[in-house]
């Protein structure tokens, strides 16, 4: 559920370039991720954003035990997707991506309602700098 859908849609499309479908107008959108969908309806009362990051053994941080979910991109995309971030006051765990599990880049975000989504992508070859430039 969402207090504004359309919210929703710029975060998923705009900041995330992810495929959107649906209808702000008639109040539910769908994000394509391959061969699942996620889907947000418009709540029709006020709900509270969640405040808390859920926690992930990826980035060792936050506390809520609270759904949460990774999307993998490209490694080209996912400097996209970061640039996006960096370049609008959408939140973050961090500020910039870091080094994780000594398996891959992350960066952690949350969506319009609060949920935590940990952005990652898996370099071809481990980089000899562990710090995002």
């Amino acid at each position: 559920m969402a207090n504004d859908v359309s919210l929703v849609e710029k975060f998923y499309a705009k900041l995330l370039n992810l495929s959107v479908t649906g209808s702000c107008e008639e109040g539910w959108l769908g994000i394509e991720l391959g061969e699942m969908q996620i889907l947000y309806f418009k709540s029709d009362y006020e709900i509270e954003k969640l405040q808390e990051w859920a926690w992930q053994p990826g980035y060792r941080a936050g506390a809520g035990n609270l759904t949460s979910w990774g999307l993998e991109f490209e490694e080209n995309d996912f400097q996209k997707v970061v640039g996006n971030f960096q370049a609008t006051a959408a939140e973050s765990l961090y500020q910039r991506p870091d080094w994780r599990r000594d398996k891959y880049w992350g960066f952690t975000v949350k969506d319009p309602m609060g949920n935590t989504i940990e952005l990652y992508t898996v370099p071809k070859e481990s980089p000899g700098n562990k710090e995002w430039v």
